[in-house]
Order: C-alpha cells, then structure tokens, then sequence
C-alpha cells in the first residue's frame, strides 16, 4: 500500500482477493474483513468498505487496524470529523503499531480536502519521522506546501517522490487514490501539479 510499485493497483487487488479468500475459511476473521474493506476502500467502492469495516470491528471493537482504515476511508471522502475519531481510537489501541502511517495518511488526505495545510504538512513529517521514504507522506507534504505558498520546499518533496516513482502522474494518481467527489479530487491534484507532478 506504498504505493512505489509498477501497478499499485493490481497489488491491491490482489491483496483484496486474498483477504476474500481468508474470510472463505473464517467469516469470523476480523484482520481479512478489514483487508477487504481496505481494498474496496482504494477501488472505489466505498459502501462496501465501510460495510465491512464496521462489520470487522463490530466483530473486535479492539481491532485496531479496522478504525484505522475507517480514517482512511472517510479521510479520502473529506469527512474530517470522522477520520479523526476513528484515527484517535486507533492510535489509542495500538499507538506503536506497525502500519499506523497508513492511518496517518487517512487523517492526512482528510487535512488536505479540509484546507488544514499546516496540520498536513505537520502530520505528514511525522509520518516520515517513522518511514522516511512514505510515498503518501511524501504527496501530502508536496501538497500541502504548495497549497501554503512554500513552493520550493513543495517542489524538492515531489522530486522525493519522483525519484522513487519516476512514472507517477496525476492521471495515473487519481486512479490509485481515489478521493471521493470530483472537487475534492481536482483540489488533491490540483495541490500536487503545483509540486511538480505531471499530467
């Protein structure tokens, strides 16, 4: 979920059909109920993610990984207020958890669409803190900065992101993240074409 792979979206889907084939053994299995839900989440598909997310954690009201792929999924429809609650009580269950950058990113997106530039741009160097090369992180902050008039730093976080994705568009992004609402989505490219990424 990086995102620095040649089809990040042929990866989510795969990660999507694993997880369905999990919950074929185990309907029970809370982990794969919010893998599926993640992956709908990032085709698109997003009553059915939140579907089953809220079935995941209805399943383990301590899932962590379902309330944090719930930020997710609100942080890219611009639902702040949401993204945050379920980011808090993530955090709060597992504040060192592995894969809290994904969650962070949610909470990131959601920032971003909300006009909350400083606070993304906080929010993304703290994600890198913990993963130096994020490629989400590495987006908002290019975002972010751009939209806070730092354009050169902005430029030098896209060329990051560059380096490591030589082939990323803003076509081919909107594929990849798909941010609900056509305003929101030319707002989020919008920010990361004055950084620097191609058409």
């Amino acid at each position: 979920f990086n995102t620095w792979g040649d089809d990040p979206g042929d990866e989510i889907r795969i990660a999507g059909e694993a997880a369905r084939r999990a919950v074929g053994f185990d309907a029970y299995d809370q982990n794969a109920l919010a893998v599926m839900g993640l992956s709908g989440m990032f085709q698109g598909k997003f009553d059915d993610s939140r579907e089953l997310l809220e079935d995941a954690v209805a399943k383990n009201p301590n899932l962590a990984n379902g309330y944090g792929f719930m930020c997710d999924l609100y942080g890219v429809q611009g639902d702040l207020a949401l993204a945050l609650e379920y980011y808090d009580r993530a955090i709060f269950l597992s504040p060192a958890d592995p894969t809290r950058t994904l969650w962070m990113s949610g909470k990131g997106i959601g920032l971003i669409l909300n006009r909350q530039y400083e606070a993304a741009a906080e929010n993304a160097d703290r994600m890198l803190r913990i993963e130096p090369s994020y490629g989400p992180a590495l987006r908002q902050k290019a975002c972010a900065l751009s939209y806070m008039g730092h354009d050169d730093a902005a430029r030098q976080a896209m060329a990051q992101v560059l380096q490591y994705m030589p082939n990323l568009t803003a076509t081919r992004l909107a594929r990849m993240i798909p941010v609900a609402g056509p305003d929101n989505q030319e707002h989020w490219l919008n920010g990361l074409r004055q950084a620097g990424l191609p058409d």
